[in-house]
Parts: structure tokens; sequence; C-alpha cells
């Protein structure tokens, strides 16, 4: 990163840029291993060797040559105490490597933005970890270190920090090194990843779902819980009490997420990247020649590079709520977003007046990140001759990643459909 403050030629007094610097030696210490300098007119003094293949300066502070020489001295002596207990001097810091990786045009191409935006704030919780820490000393030791500081913290809720977590702030610090190594020429070897054992092992299972009759509770708790909204703004409108106004807007709202979110099995990113000019209205013709009304939206997906948006299908109840949402907001224009408020906190406490927010079976919470699960769980209930490769294109993931992590259905689906025989098998 380039650090080089340059002049203000609107300046009255700027310095011309074209104008050289003059540096004047006015000693030298230690046998010609220390000279003491000074640039242009300053009077303050200057100490400049040559340690490690690399001039090094010190500004000393002071402008007498007597108390100059002592700093530079001092100065001197403990950078070759350094050198002899191993520290290389001119080697980065691993923070400073980290701000040139963010800024990377490469890295920004590379991944859509939502990725990109976990990397700034995964470095904003690691940062005060690594305060003066030099490339090198990022070892399979300081890894570990890391690991247990992480493992002793809590996340906003008071939970201790999940493996999974962990394992992400462990991959992202190995990816920077990689990155270090490839394009800025680092001499380290990136040190492997710790053993994920005991507290640490990874254990990969979906965000849980909700059942059918569950989602049917928790859509219309979030259409009362509107309803009751516009009930109290008129109460309060009537009879004006000091305090905030109910958000009728954002309790809609709200509802409306919820419905179209798991209608087009959008991702959270996905939905709130979602503007006014990527929807349009469309019909599906099934395979049974059946009209079906859907939204084809295009979204800045998970798999998004360079702003390039996926193509999306939102249908069944989020084909209401989209006209319906649009209805409210008849003003909006093009490039205003669909969901202009964040719908984590009134989703996670609307879950958890019904009892729903903790998984009783895994003990995982859920959040909005269980309306694309449920989106897809939910297809397959409905329509369990679906083929695989078809979902896997609505939903923009992989057949693997469906097995393992959408389909939630109890097995005792999967063995009434077996059990099931047709109408000619029966007579046989």
């Amino acid at each position: 990163m380039d650090k080089t403050v340059k002049a203000d030629p609107n300046k009255k007094h700027a310095r011309p840029s074209s104008a050289k610097q003059r540096t004047t030696t006015v000693t030298s210490l230690l046998g010609g291993k220390i000279r003491l300098l000074r640039h242009n007119d300053n009077p303050m003094l200057y100490a400049r060797s040559y340690v490690q293949g690399r001039y090094v300066s010190i500004r000393t502070m002071e402008t007498g040559i007597r108390n100059a020489s002592k700093v530079a001295e001092d100065w001197f002596f403990e950078l070759k105490t350094r050198v002899r207990q191993g520290d290389q001097l001119h080697e980065p810091l691993f923070s400073d490597i980290v701000r040139e990786f963010l800024v990377d045009p490469s890295i920004q191409g590379a991944v859509s933005a939502g990725t990109h935006g976990n990397y700034a704030k995964k470095w904003n919780v690691l940062e005060p970890l690594f305060r003066d820490v030099r490339v090198s000393a990022v070892t399979l030791e300081k890894l570990e270190d890391i690991r247990n500081i992480r493992a002793a913290e809590t996340n906003r809720y008071g939970t201790p920090i999940t493996a999974n977590t962990i394992d992400k702030d462990i991959s992202f610090i190995r990816q920077i090194l990689r990155w270090g190594v490839e394009r800025k020429s680092l001499a380290i070897t990136v040190p492997p990843a710790p053993k994920r054992k005991g507290r640490f092992e990874v254990v990969k299972h979906g965000r849980p779902t909700f059942s059918l009759k569950q989602w049917r509770t928790v859509t219309l708790a979030a259409r009362k819980r509107a309803q009751d909204a516009e009930k109290k703004r008129a109460a309060q409108e009537r009879t004006p009490t000091p305090g905030r106004k109910v958000d009728v807007e954002k309790a809609w709202e709200l509802y409306y997420f919820i419905v179209f979110a798991c209608g087009g099995a959008l991702r959270t990113g996905e939905a709130y990247s979602l503007r006014w000019m990527d929807c349009s209205e469309t019909v599906l013709n099934t395979p049974d020649n059946t009209d079906e009304d859907a939204i084809h939206v295009l979204v800045l997906g998970k798999h998004s590079r360079g702003g390039q948006r996926e193509n999306g299908w939102v249908l069944m109840g989020g084909v209401d709520a989209f006209h319906q949402l649009r209805q409210r907001r008849e003003a909006d224009r093009p490039d205003d977003t669909l969901f202009r408020y964040n719908h984590e906190p009134g989703f996670r406490e609307l879950l958890k007046s019904l009892d729903l927010y903790t998984d009783p079976s895994s003990g995982m919470t859920r959040n909005t990140k269980s309306l694309r699960a449920t989106g897809i769980n939910l297809r397959l209930l409905k329509n369990p001759g679906v083929p695989l490769n078809d979902l896997r294109k609505w939903c923009r993931t992989s057949i693997v990643q469906i097995q393992h992590f959408y389909d939630q259905a109890h097995p005792e689906s999967s063995a009434a459909r077996v059990a099931g025989r047709s109408e000619s098998s029966k007579t046989q």
C-alpha cells in the first residue's frame, strides 16, 4: 500500500512535487555503521543504517548531535539484538497483508459481494489477535493459540463459538498466507490446519427447517403480527401518546420476506440483493400442461462473480407476497430494493414467541437461513417425483448439498412411498 504523502499543489506554501529532497550527512557513528542525517533545512536529525540487506532509518527527535547520537546508537544495538534473536526486520506484518488482500481486485472479482463482505467482518473479529504479528510468526502453534482463544469466547448471543466458526477462522488465516506467498512472494511456509478433534471437531449439518405444520404456524403468526401492528398504529393516531410509533411497514415486510424467501428458496443475502428491476412476472408451463404463475428474479447469489446475477424463480405463495408488497410500495423506483429492513431480529423474536427458535432434535437454532432450507424441503415433500437435477438448478446448488443438508423429510415418508403400489401391481 502506497503511504507516500504528496504535496497539495493548491496550498499556498506547498513545495513543488518536482523538488528533490536535500540530505546532508552530519556525522558517522560506530565506524560508519550509523549515519546522522539532516533533510533540507529541518533541524531534526535522522539516523540511518544498513541491516539485513536494506536501509532502515529513524527520526531521533533530537536536534543536537550529542543527544541524537545516543538515541541512534541505542536504536542500532536494539536492531542487532532483534537480528540475533531471529527477527526479520523487513518482513511485513500479517495485518498489512490482510489489508492488501481485502482491496485486491482479483479477490473482489473472484467471489461474490457477500463473501467478500464476510472477509472484512471476519478480519474485524480476528484483528486484535494479530497486533504486531509478522507473517513468519503465524505458525501451527499460533493457529492453535488463536483457536483456543476463540473457543473461550462467546458470540453476540452469549453462547460459545462453534467449532464450525472457528474452523472458518483458521481457513481464512491460511487463505491470507497462501495469497501472500503467491502474490507478494513471501518467503514463508503456510502452516497446516490444526487437527479437528474433541471440542474442535466439525460436524456438518443443515440448518433446521420447518415442517409443513410449523411453516403454516409461522406464516400465520407473521401475518397476524402485521395486522395487529396496523390496529396499534391506528389507535396511536386516534390517541397520540409519547414513544415510538409502531412500524407497520416493517411488520408487513417481515411477513412478505418470510413467504417470498421460502417460495424462491433464496439465501438471505440473495433476498436482500433484489431490486424491483430484478423481478418480473412469468408463467411456467408444467409437465402436466398446467400454467403456474411465478416471479423470475435475478439474484446476487453465493456463486455470483463480478456482480453477475443468477436466475431464480419464486413460486407458490411468494408470487402473492410479491404482488402485495408492490401494491404497498407503488412509489418505489426500479433500483430500490424489495426488502429495506434487517429482518433477522424480528424473525428470531417471532420464532421464540412460537417456541420454534430451537430445534429439539438437533439443538440448533433456526434463523432466516432456515427459509431457504424449508423452501427446498417443501418442494421435496409436495413433489417427491421431481428430478434432483431440476431441483438443484432451481435453487442454485448441487445434488450433494440437497441430499446432505436440505432433504430433512422424515424417513417414514420415504418408507410410505416405497410401500405404495400402483393399481396394476395390486392385481398381480
